[in-house]
């Protein structure tokens, strides 16, 4: 389940690896493999406890780059 904050009004859904690898049904080692990729989505920021992207472009990546299963 992604997070949602509010910037500036508008609410912000971030997921971070774990919600990822769900989406994806991958392993959360794949997770940073692809993170590494170019064309994989930049993090939207880096916490401590790893980093959270915008759920919005990682279902974007997926819808080019992922097969339907």
């Amino acid at each position: 389940m992604p997070i949602v904050i509010r910037m500036d009004d508008e609410p912000v859904n971030l997921v971070g690896a774990q919600e990822i690898r769900d989406l994806l049904g991958v392993s959360r080692q794949r997770v940073y493999q692809l993170a590494r990729r170019s064309d994989f989505p930049r993090p939207f920021f880096k916490l401590a406890q790893g980093q959270v992207w915008l759920v919005e472009e990682i279902e974007a990546w997926m819808a080019v780059h992922r097969t339907k299963r």
